[in-house]
C-alpha cells in the first residue's frame, strides 16, 4: 500500500514537471550571425543614456541646480566644466570608531545617477567640534546604473575634501571638495565648487 502511494506521488510528479518544461517557451534566432560574444564587449558596444536620452558621460545641466546656495541639509553639489550638478543625501553614516564617514544619494534631474562619497580620517576621529578639517584620503564615485561608472577619483591624483564644520551635537558636517576625477574612457575631468551639507548617523 505504501509503495503504491510512493508511486503515484513519483508519478504525478514527473508528470508535473514534463508539462512545466514543454510550456517553457523556446527562442530561437535564424538567419542572423550565430557567433556568440563575450558579455564584455556586448555591455561595450551598449550606447549608455540616462532617462533623459543624453548620452553619457557627457553632462547635462539641471535646473534644479541653479540656485542652490548656501547649500540645504542632506544635498549636495559641484561644478565639471560649465556644467552644475547636484542632488540629495539619503544616506549619511559614520564608519567603524569614527575615524571614517560616507554618505551618498541621487542626482536631482536624473534619479538614476548620483554620488557616493566615503571619508578616511583616520587617525583623526569625529568625537568633538571640527572646523576646518583637510581630510588626508577620500573615496569619490559618480555613478549611473546603466554604467560601470562615470567618475571616480584615483589615490594618484589630487583630490581635497575639507571639513568646514561639524558640530559634534547636532552631527552636521558642512564642507567642500574639489579635485581630479577620471571618466570611465579614461579621460581626465576636473570638479570644482564642490559642496556637502550632511547629517551624519
Amino acid at each position: 500500500m505504501l509503495y503504491k502511494k510512493l508511486y503515484n506521488s513519483l508519478l504525478l510528479f514527473v508528470l508535473l514537471l514534463i508539462s512545466l518544461i514543454s510550456c517553457e517557451k523556446e527562442y530561437s534566432y535564424e538567419g542572423g550571425d550565430s557567433t556568440i560574444l563575450p558579455v564584455d564587449s556586448l555591455v561595450d558596444s551598449i550606447p549608455v543614456t540616462d532617462s533623459l536620452n543624453h548620452v553619457l558621460p557627457e553632462f547635462s545641466s539641471c535646473v534644479y541646480c541653479n540656485n542652490n546656495n548656501p547649500l540645504k541639509e542632506s544635498t549636495w553639489s559641484f561644478r565639471i566644466d560649465t556644467t552644475v550638478l547636484c542632488g540629495s543625501v539619503d544616506t549619511a553614516i559614520v564608519l567603524g570608531n569614527r575615524a571614517a564617514f560616507t554618505f551618498f544619494g541621487p542626482t536631482s534631474c536624473v534619479k538614476d545617477s548620483g554620488i557616493i562619497f566615503t571619508i578616511y580620517l583616520n587617525p583623526y576621529q569625529l568625537t568633538r567640534d571640527t572646523t576646518n578639517y583637510a581630510v588626508p584620503k577620500v573615496s569619490f564615485y559618480y555613478y549611473h546604473t546603466l554604467a560601470p561608472f562615470i567618475l571616480m577619483n584615483q589615490a594618484s591624483e589630487p583630490f581635497h575634501f575639507v571639513i568646514s564644520s561639524y558640530v559634534h551635537a547636532t552631527r552636521i558636517a558642512i564642507g567642500t571638495f574639489s579635485g581630479v576625477a577620471h571618466r570611465a574612457d579614461g579621460r581626465v575631468a576636473v570638479i570644482s565648487d564642490g559642496k556637502f551639507n550632511i547629517k551624519l548617523n
